[in-house]
C-alpha cells in the first residue's frame, strides 16, 4: 500500500492526525511524508499505522500516539504520565524569557513542572540554575528524558515535593513559575472525552473550585522567592485572577495579569515591589 491509498481509505480522519502517525511511525518528519504521497508501505508498517489509526479513533490524544507535542518550536516527550502541553502556557514562558533577558542568569523554580517544558526551556535560554519541582515521580521521569534530549540532564534539579514541602526552608529563587492544576472539578465533568478520560486528572483539577491548590501554593511562596524575584502563574480567567490576586496582595505583592492570544487573563505576574 502506498501513502496516497491511505490517505484514501482514512477519509474520516483528520490528515494532520494521519499525517502525524505515519510519520512517527517511519520515524520521518512530517514534511516528507507530505512529500512523498507514493511511498509504499510495508506490512510492518501498515500495521502499526492501522493500529495507532483505531487508537486514535477511540479518542487516544495524536501526542500520546506520537509522543511528541511541540512547544514554542521545540519537540517535547510526552505520554500519559503527564499533561499535554497546552499553547497557553507558551505566555508564561515567554514572560519568563523576557525576564531573564533583562536580569541576567538567575535562579528558576519550576514548580508542578510535569513533562519539563517550562523548566527545560528556561535552562536552554540563560537560566542559572533550575529546579524542576513535581509532586508526581513519574512525570519527573518523563522531564528528565526530555532534559536528557536536550543535553540538559546534568543542568536541572529534579525534585519530587508537594509542593514546597521538599524545599528547604531559606531556600530562594529569582524567578518562579507555575502551572498548577486550576480545573474545577464541575469543570472537569464538562472537558472533551479526550481529555478526561486520557490525561490524567491530577494534573488538571485543582479542587472543587479550580484554586485550592493554588491558594495553599501561594501562602507559601513568600518564603521562597528572593527579594527581587518575581513569581509567575498560569490562571484559568477573571475569577480566578481576582480570588488569587487578593491572595497575594494580602501577603504584600505587587501584581500584574497577562492576557492570552483570545483575551483571557492567564498568567499572573507578582514581585514584592511594584511591577510598572
Amino acid at each position: 500500500m502506498r501513502i496516497r491509498q491511505l490517505y484514501l481509505s482514512e477519509k474520516d480522519l483528520p490528515r494532520v492526525d494521519l499525517v502525524g502517525i505515519i510519520s512517527h511511525v517511519l520515524s520521518l518528519p512530517p514534511e516528507r511524508i507530505l512529500m512523498e504521497p507514493e511511498r509504499v508501505l510495508n506490512e510492518s508498517e501498515q500495521l502499526k499505522i492501522r493500529q495507532s489509526i483505531e487508537e486514535r479513533r477511540k479518542g487516544t490524544p495524536l501526542a500520546y500516539l506520537t509522543h511528541m507535542r511541540e512547544f514554542l518550536s521545540e519537540p517535547f516527550y510526552v505520554d500519559g504520565r503527564v499533561l499535554i502541553p497546552r499553547p497557553e502556557t507558551e505566555l508564561l514562558v515567554e514572560e519568563a524569557m523576557k525576564i531573564i533577558g533583562s536580569k541576567g542568569r538567575l535562579r528558576v523554580l519550576d514548580m508542578g513542572t510535569g513533562s519539563g517544558v517550562i523548566g527545560i526551556l528556561l535552562a536552554k535560554n540563560g537560566a542559572g540554575g533550575v529546579v524542576c519541582a513535581d509532586i508526581s515521580p513519574a512525570a519527573l521521569a518523563v522531564a528528565r528524558k526530555n532534559a536528557r534530549a536536550f543535553g540538559l540532564q546534568t543542568g536541572i534539579e529534579f525534585m519530587a515535593s508537594d509542593l514546597f514541602s521538599a524545599i528547604k526552608k531559606g531556600r530562594t529563587f529569582d524567578l518562579i513559575c507555575a502551572n498548577l492544576p486550576y480545573v474545577a472539578l464541575h469543570e472537569w465533568e464538562g472537558l472533551m472525552a479526550e481529555v478526561r478520560e486520557f490525561e490524567p486528572a491530577h494534573a488538571l483539577v485543582g479542587g472543587n473550585a479550580g484554586t485550592e491548590l493554588y491558594e495553599r501554593y501561594l501562602e507559601e511562596i513568600g518564603d521562597y522567592l528572593a527579594e527581587e524575584g518575581t513569581l509567575l502563574c498560569e490562571i484559568g480567567g477573571e475569577d480566578q485572577a481576582a480570588l488569587l490576586g487578593a491572595v497575594l496582595k494580602k501577603a504584600g505583592f505587587e501584581m500584574t495579569v497577562l492576557r492570552d492570544l483570545a483575551g483571557r487573563q492567564r498568567v499572573i505576574r507578582g514581585s514584592w515591589k511594584s511591577l510598572s
